[in-house]
């Protein structure tokens, strides 16, 4: 035939793929407290990858950041929404803050003397432009090295999400990662799946008592 008669069908209900390779909280904190890197660069990578790990943030996200959305004395960031997220105020780990205001107070300022540009975004790279791409890739590879399951920014983000959704209503998730519908918060549950995997093993030969 000349066309094809599924061509228009859309279908209901599709189960998206469950997250995978997700990290723990230990792992998650393991990063953040082994990270070592005493040079300029490094301490401003300290800074992100709290950013990561603490508040859950997206590479964009972070790199959108500015000065004004840091509130030291109120331990808050403020976070602006996108066309894909909701804008959210969200707390500050007491172990953030003494790095952040080391930051913006020493690091900061030495990096914009080896930049050539002025900007006010919160988190600046030694280079030309403004967009911090190069400083993620460099990230991932120190990463590495202390997590060896580390895969990328967005595995922080997916692992946290489940890590939350363990502790905190739905809801509060949702508003916490910027999700505009609960949907897209939903399929980071994992509790059934933990459930599942308990029951087979119990049920598993090796576990029945002969």
């Amino acid at each position: 035939i000349d066309i094809n008669p599924l061509e228009e069908l859309t279908l209901k209900n599709i189960t998206k793929q469950q997250p995978q390779n997700i990290l723990t909280w230990k792992q998650l904190e393991n990063i953040y407290l082994n990270y070592k890197n005493s040079s300029i660069t490094g301490r401003r990578n300290k800074a992100i990858i709290g950013m990561f790990i603490y508040q859950g943030l997206s590479s964009n996200e972070i790199s959108s950041l500015e000065i004004k959305d840091i509130k030291l004395e109120e331990a808050k960031v403020e976070v602006f929404g996108t066309d894909k997220t909701n804008s959210r105020t969200l707390k500050l780990q007491a172990n953030q803050i003494l790095e952040l205001q080391k930051y913006l107070v020493q690091i900061r300022p030495i990096l914009l003397e080896l930049s050539p540009k002025q900007t006010d975004k919160l988190f600046i790279s030694t280079g030309e432009g403004n967009k911090l791409s190069n400083t993620f890739t460099n990230l991932t590879k120190q990463i590495k090295k202390i997590e060896p399951k580390y895969i990328s920014p967005k595995q922080i983000r997916t692992s946290v999400i489940t890590y939350w959704l363990k502790i905190y209503k739905l809801r509060e998730v949702q508003y916490m990662i910027g999700h505009k519908y609960v949907s897209s918060t939903e399929r980071y549950q994992t509790k059934h799946l933990d459930e599942l995997q308990d029951q087979i093993d119990q049920m598993h030969p090796l576990n029945t008592p002969s």
